[in-house]
């Protein structure tokens, strides 16, 4: 078994170059779905200040539709 969809999970923090960066890398992999959050680096983890419980909650719920998908 392979998975051969990639998806990109980023923030707006994680691209130096915000939306024109983003943009760049879709434009670079358009093979790629982007899911881009507005939050910081790190909105996963709930022992950071940057937590984000929504968006941690959407990336948790795209995650597992994109196994529950590849792996089907």
């Amino acid at each position: 078994m392979s998975i051969r969809t990639s998806v990109r999970w980023l923030t707006e923090a994680d691209m130096g170059g915000g939306k024109v960066g983003i943009d760049a890398f879709k434009q670079a992999h358009p093979e790629v779905t982007v899911h881009v959050y507005s939050a910081d680096h790190g909105f996963n983890c709930d022992q950071r200040g940057s937590y984000d419980e929504a968006a941690a909650k959407l990336a948790r719920e795209r995650s597992l539709t994109f196994l529950a998908e590849q792996l089907a």
